[in-house]
């Protein structure tokens, strides 16, 4: 993999890239698995509005800002699973050196293995920071979401009491804080390096990503069926005004002559090209045939809102599969 400096020191000693990436571990790819993954993560995707959640592909620009994250905080003790499912580590990991005392550690160990046994990120996605293993699990290909999970890891080693931190999530609202802090390293380190286009890309996507957790925590308070239902407002709201953040700091980064997306802040128009560009809809006889059975599958069973959201799905599920083949093309 070859390493883009994320700054003109980032990558000054050999060395620290190589600690870095010792601790890196790349599941092996198994396109049936990855791909089965990929659909059923199609909801979270679309909470999200970002078919980079849960996408089973890493790529090696969001992995470069791992270990620049890495090595600029010299976290040489995490280890990071980039769609990886590696139980007998994770239970390995368990005995190695730890700040966190003891007993707080295999009791949080016990739940989170048991809950890592039984739902495989490989096939279900989620990306976490585990405490109790000090490891990041990725499975999203997202540097806004990587940083994030690292802001994690980061946060814990900075704590006195690793322990006591952790059990104070079992505290209303308080991991309200514990997620705050995450971002807040994530977003903080983009901009010291100056990486403006992942900056505002973090923003659309950490700022819903903690509205759920905001819903989550007055959940707590009155678990009911019917209450899930109103995260969708809240998420809407995430999006809002992670966008509204966004489009300021763009506005303040281009007053100030700063480039976004390595292209001369000016050509406005280039960009908007660009991004219409990449984002261009791929059209063929598969995907109507897709979206049509999609569209009356969904019709039989929720009628008309089921069938365009069976179209929707449909198209999307066309598209993974488009791109796993092209991957390996």
């Amino acid at each position: 993999m070859e390493l883009v400096p994320l700054a003109s020191d980032e990558y000054h000693r050999s060395e620290d890239v190589g600690r870095a990436l010792a601790c890196i571990s790349r599941g092996k790819p198994i396109e049936v698995l990855d791909l089965l993954g990929n659909i059923l993560s199609l909801p979270s995707k679309a909470l999200f509005l970002s078919a980079s959640v849960d996408s089973h592909m890493i790529s090696s620009e969001t992995e470069e800002h791992v270990i620049a994250f890495m090595v600029h905080h010299q976290l040489y003790d995490v280890r990071v699973r980039l769609n990886q499912y590696a139980p007998g580590d994770e239970f390995l990991r368990l005995f190695a050196k730890s700040r966190m005392n003891v007993l707080i550690r295999f009791f949080f160990w016990c739940f989170s293995f048991i809950g890592y046994v039984l739902n495989p990120g490989r096939i279900f996605g989620g990306d976490f920071y585990n405490p109790a293993t000090n490891a990041v699990n990725l499975f999203s290909n997202n540097v806004g979401i990587a940083l994030h999970e690292l802001g994690h890891a980061l946060d814990f080693r900075r704590r006195k009491y690793p322990g006591l931190y952790q059990l104070s999530r079992f505290i209303p609202f308080v991991a309200l804080y514990h997620e705050f802090k995450a971002s807040s390293y994530a977003v903080q380190f983009l901009r010291e390096k100056q990486r403006y286009a992942e900056e505002l890309k973090a923003y659309r996507i950490l700022y819903p990503a903690y509205a759920t957790y905001i819903f989550g925590a007055f959940y707590e308070l009155l678990p009911s069926p019917p209450v899930v239902f109103l995260s969708i407002p809240f998420i809407i709201a995430g999006h809002l005004i992670g966008n509204i953040h966004a489009f300021f700091r763009k506005t303040a980064l281009l007053r100030n002559g700063d480039a976004i997306d390595g292209t001369d802040p000016g050509h406005t128009a280039q960009i908007i090209r660009e991004k219409i560009r990449k984002r261009s809809v791929k059209l063929n006889w598969k995907t109507f045939a897709a979206m049509g059975f999609g569209f009356f599958a969904g019709l039989s069973l929720f009628a008309l809102p089921g069938a365009f959201i069976g179209s929707f799905l449909a198209y999307f599920f066309v598209q993974e599969i488009i791109k796993y083949r092209q991957s390996d093309a």
